[in-house]
């Protein structure tokens, strides 16, 4: 035995009956109707944006343009041997990079490890000669410049 009523939930819970649909609308209206003043859209174009004009008069009436959008492309996929190959150059790479700072820093520890030997032996040899009793620093200065080649 069947009422008006539930014949009403029925129809409320059946989406081939517009009483469904009105609910439907009622609760999540979605996409507005197409109406003339409202035609469909075609999916992927947004609709109208507001001007930037719309408060100002003397601004120019801006209309919104829909450009072809590029297709992506994927690039493509590489396999095990050129990713391999690839890491192997850029190792390679850093290690050159690696053995050009060293040996940069190598020249420059020796040469500052030369400077204090330098150093240490001009005053060995200057400790020798006072120690050896001359005294007059002309020519200690002479003694020196002759032992390391000074100008």
């Amino acid at each position: 035995m069947h009422t008006s009523n539930q014949d009403d939930r029925e129809a409320h819970d059946d989406p081939d009956h517009d009483a469904y649909w009105a609910e439907n609308d009622v609760e999540d209206p979605g996409r507005p109707t197409n109406t003339p003043d409202n035609p469909p859209r075609p999916i992927g174009i947004p609709a109208a944006l507001p001007s930037l004009a719309a408060g100002n008069p003397k601004a120019k009436l801006t209309i919104p343009r829909q450009f072809p959008a590029p297709e992506k492309r994927l690039t493509p996929r590489k396999d095990f041997s050129s990713v391999y190959m690839d890491a192997q150059s850029q190792v390679t790479q850093l290690e050159r990079e690696k053995f050009e700072y060293m040996k940069e820093s190598d020249k420059a520890a020796r040469a500052a490890a030369a400077v204090v030997d330098m150093r240490q032996a001009k005053s060995s040899l200057i400790e020798k000669l006072v120690a050896s009793g001359v005294v007059d620093t002309k020519k200690i200065r002479d003694l020196v410049s002759i032992a390391f080649d000074e100008e």
